[in-house]
């Protein structure tokens, strides 16, 4: 399996679209996302010109928030979340931000994995449900 990232393309949206309602229950929109692949923030993991997942970054001075990681549910638990994860991680000297659900027991040892720490908590900042999110950092 030959996996490699680049720069999302409109062409996947409907691709990005799919992954992104799969993935939450409080999905970004069709826009919102088209949007991300034209300022050059989403990179999706391509396996054979597919997209199998997607990673959103926003780069604010030497920083980048991790704005959403998906992947599709047919190539769960065979480490695209990792990959896309060292690609956004890769650039030097910065430090990365991001929240996640609470409940999001995965998602929190992906980025545990990665070096992620907790600093902090945002109550009831998910919707759909109600949750709380839990904010990481890697400096």
């Amino acid at each position: 399996m030959s996996i490699i990232i680049q720069p999302g393309r409109e062409e996947w949206l409907d691709c990005i679209v799919r992954m992104e309602n799969e993935c939450f229950t409080d999905p970004w929109s069709q826009h919102s996302l088209l949007e991300e692949i034209a300022k050059g923030r989403l990179f999706c993991a391509v396996l054979e010109e597919t997209p199998i997942g997607y990673i959103v970054m926003w780069p604010v001075a030497d920083e980048y928030e991790i704005a959403s990681v998906a992947v599709d549910s047919c190539y769960r638990r065979r480490g695209i979340g990792s990959l896309l994860l060292a690609y956004a991680l890769s650039r030097e000297g910065a430090a990365y931000y991001l929240e996640v659900r609470a409940s999001n027991a995965p998602a929190r040892a992906l980025y545990e994995k990665h070096g992620f720490k907790e600093y902090g908590r945002r109550k009831n900042y998910y919707h759909k449900p109600v949750e709380d999110a839990i904010l990481l950092s890697r400096c």
